[in-house]
């Protein structure tokens, strides 16, 4: 794990928007991810809402994925497998 400080939250969102790009064409294994730093309390529910998450799309829901901190239905999630995905 890396911890970056930025000087400002405008460069801090560009990087946040722009992370995805940072896996196009590598295998699951070597991807790269970048999150928000968060609270130990945002942290626990993020993991809560991540599983629930890989239930329900167990389970056969699809295009839905965690925004806000909910579940909600989306036009298309980041989820590893489904970057060449077009809706």
């Amino acid at each position: 794990m890396l911890k970056v400080k930025v000087r400002s939250e405008d460069v801090k969102h560009q990087i946040l928007k722009n992370a995805y790009m940072l896996n196009r064409g590598v295998e699951v294994g070597k991807r790269i991810y970048i999150n928000q730093d968060y609270t130990n309390t945002e942290r626990e529910r993020n993991k809560v809402l991540r599983s629930e998450l890989k239930e329900r799309i167990g389970a056969g829901e699809q295009d839905i994925g965690i925004r806000n901190g909910k579940i909600v239905k989306v036009k298309w999630s980041h989820r590893p497998g489904l970057e060449d995905r077009k809706h």
